[in-house]
């Protein structure tokens, strides 16, 4: 830990040494170092997923609309059942048996993608 502190001092140090002496060989050198890191930082993002990327993001943006609609269909629920808080009801068995089947929450989206490859297939 104190080998830390040290690197630390000796590196404050030199940038004190160098803003003092020579200030302009500072600011280029700072840029230098952001374009490097700015150049590999874009190197990695633009290649790291190839072609995939656009699918994810369709996918995430599926995924991020299912949860708005889920929230919102809960919040309708809770908004409802605060309103029926003044005592139950007594459900007979004919209203159970003609009670029409609730649908299911399940929303499902498509996600675009190379539809085309696949119809090109059966041609093989």
């Amino acid at each position: 830990m104190i080998i830390i502190y040290i690197l630390l001092g000796f590196a404050a140090l030199g940038l004190i040494s160098t803003l003092i002496n020579n200030p302009f060989e500072l600011i280029k050198n700072v840029l230098i170092g952001a374009a490097v890191v700015g150049l590999i930082y874009f190197v990695i993002t633009r290649f790291r997923n190839g072609n995939s990327g656009g699918e994810y993001q369709a996918y995430r943006k599926a995924a991020r609309k299912t949860i708005k609609k889920k929230r919102k269909h809960e919040m309708i629920k809770t908004k409802r059942s605060k309103h029926n808080t003044h005592g139950l009801t007594v459900i007979s068995k004919e209203q159970l048996i003609n009670r029409p089947k609730k649908k299911s929450d399940v929303k499902l989206t498509v996600i675009e993608g190379k539809k085309a490859r696949k119809k090109n297939r059966a041609l093989f």
